[in-house]
């Protein structure tokens, strides 16, 4: 989510120009004017907008400066200097953005307004708020009149519009039917998502997918026809461990063998053990990977993982 929020800043650095279909106009201009103004004056209005932040294509905004430079905006329109005169339509649309970002991305259950989690005494605050601000990106143009979620930068629009219509979704699934009391939506985050499927891999020992990436290089540094076929599964095996890789398999991945399997799952276990006392830092060290690999050859090799060729 922090990443749409910088792209959409990004929008109107690259268009220069975004317009809405009351006429308005969101232009990155006015961020550049009051970078101009707080060098000139040597003062700061109430934000930490910083050079970096204005050389989009190296820095993205951050999403904690947005409701800053919408206040410092405000402030200098409401003062009267010419250059602030108009910006009205890009203080609404750094606003809006910040507040749905406060929504999507609601972390603690005491957090109030906006960044409160999803519950049904505060519905008719977030949900009319989501509704219009979907239809409010959907309605954005660039200065040829096409809608933005039709241009090559579509992604941040729909993405946006897209997350707010799922939470309205798993809303009405789950809170509504009393089955949460309330939604945290930062919970839904991408960090969450990989640790569920972390610990749906480590109860499963769903390393397949995995073996099927170690597989697919090394096979290229492979000239023995019998080391390349003991690293493919081509025996139609069923074993547990496949079927999440036959369920994302759309016929381009590979099956690796099952020993295969079972030496990323040791060398996996391994590594564990030592990011906990690592403090989940790997070594900077060159010789590491030769430390960790010499026991790991050693105690695989008194594994009869690939019994099969014994029998060549």
């Amino acid at each position: 989510m922090k990443k749409a929020v910088a792209v959409q800043v990004e929008v109107k650095a690259r268009t220069q120009k975004v317009v809405l279909t009351v006429g308005k106009v969101i232009t990155w201009r006015y961020i550049k004017k009051l970078h101009e103004l707080q060098n000139e004056q040597f003062l700061n209005v109430a934000n930490k907008l910083k050079k970096a932040h204005l050389e989009w294509r190296q820095h993205k905004i951050k999403h904690k400066l947005l409701a800053r430079v919408a206040d410092a905006l405000e402030f200098l329109k409401d003062l009267g200097i010419g250059d602030f005169q108009g910006c009205e339509a890009t203080i609404e649309f750094i606003r809006r953005i910040d507040s749905l970002f406060d929504i999507l991305n609601s972390r603690s259950v005491r957090a109030k307004n906006f960044k409160a989690p999803l519950r049904e005494n505060n519905e008719e605050m977030w949900r009319p708020f989501l509704i219009d601000t979907n239809d409010y990106l959907l309605n954005l143009k660039d200065v040829t009149g096409r809608p933005l979620w039709c241009t090559p930068r579509k992604t941040s629009i729909l993405g946006f519009v897209i997350s707010a219509t799922s939470f309205m979704g798993i809303f009405d699934e789950f809170v509504s039917s009393k089955r949460l009391n309330d939604l945290l939506t930062y919970k839904c985050s991408q960090d969450h998502l990989e640790i569920v499927f972390c610990s749906v891999r480590e109860v499963a020992e769903n390393v397949a997918y995995i073996g099927s990436y170690v597989v697919k290089m090394v096979v290229k540094t492979l000239k023995c026809a019998d080391c390349i076929s003991s690293c493919i599964e081509t025996r139609g095996s069923d074993l547990q461990f496949y079927r999440l890789l036959d369920k994302r398999n759309m016929g381009g991945l590979i099956k690796p063998f099952a020993g295969v399997v079972k030496i990323c799952c040791y060398c996996e276990l391994q590594i564990r053990k030592i990011l906990q006392l690592t403090d989940n830092k790997l070594p900077n060290d060159e010789q590491f990977f030769k430390t960790f690999g010499m026991p790991a050859f050693f105690f695989l090799s008194m594994k009869a993982i690939y019994i099969f060729l014994l029998n060549k």
